[in-house]
């Protein structure tokens, strides 16, 4: 860890402070320990305040207790991903086949399995960044990274294997809803169940991919939650919510099985 004059860190903490900085003080310490240099630590301390988050200067996080890599670009995992390895966690068994689909940095996935014997993880990613970040974390840590973000790009072998499936992204409300794997936007008025609208496409999709005792976990927003709990059971799903620490999002635990 680098060491500086006292009176050099309350300069550096004082100027987050005046940036707006409210953890100015935890920061510094942080940034102290990330840097090799005082010239270093001193550019650290002007990106942090202009606002840039404290992972993407040093280029890792901790998650679960998990030194992981991450990329300028990358999504940093929040209180909804942390929400997910929890209730992954505690229904993951020893050897286990774990997906996550579209994951980032891949840091959902790889909390899990890391919690887990003998766990076995695939993950999708489409975008060059983060699937970047991703093989670097899953190179130290164990995963397979597969290209792509939606359920089809999965290998076949997988098909009626998957015990935890995973999706990060959040089922968004905006006018317009986004699915994992899916662009075209999904009305949300009354309608009666259309077989083809991408809700309940994605529920059909996981139902082959999991196993006979499989769970499908996803981010759903609030104003969601009540359109994607009724499009399940029609399609042999049990649906059930967690609580995900946000106010606008809850965690969607489904099962195959209606009874």
């Amino acid at each position: 860890m680098l060491t500086i004059p006292a009176e050099d860190e309350a300069e550096l903490v004082d100027r987050l402070r005046e940036a707006g900085n409210a953890f100015a003080e935890e920061d510094v310490r942080f940034l102290l320990s990330a840097s090799t240099s005082e010239s270093q630590l001193r550019e650290f301390v002007q990106r942090r305040c202009l606002g840039e988050p404290i992972e993407q200067i040093t280029g890792w996080f901790d998650f679960f207790g998990l030194r992981l890599a991450i990329e300028p670009g990358v999504e940093i995992p929040g209180l909804q991903e942390r929400a997910l390895v929890r209730e992954a966690i505690a229904r993951t068994r020893a050897g286990s086949t774990v997906v996550e689909l579209g994951c980032e940095s891949g840091a959902v996935g790889i909390a899990i399995c890391s919690s887990t014997a003998s766990a076995e993880l695939y993950a999708t990613e489409s975008d060059p960044a983060a699937a970047n970040c991703a093989a670097r974390n899953f190179a130290r840590f164990g995963g397979k990274l597969l290209q792509g973000d939606s359920i089809s790009d999965l290998p076949e072998y997988l098909r009626g294997e998957i015990d935890i499936l995973i999706a990060s992204s959040v089922f968004e409300l905006n006018r317009e809803v986004t699915l994992p794997g899916w662009t075209a936007p999904i009305d949300l008025e009354p309608r009666r169940p259309n077989p083809n609208s991408p809700v309940e496409e994605f529920f059909s999709e996981a139902a082959f991919w999991l196993s006979p005792e499989g769970c499908l976990l996803a981010a759903v927003d609030e104003a969601l939650a009540d359109t994607v709990a009724q499009a399940g059971p029609g399609l042999g799903f049990r649906i059930q919510f967690a609580n995900s620490e946000s106010t606008a999002v809850r965690i969607l635990v489904g099962h195959r099985g209606v009874g």
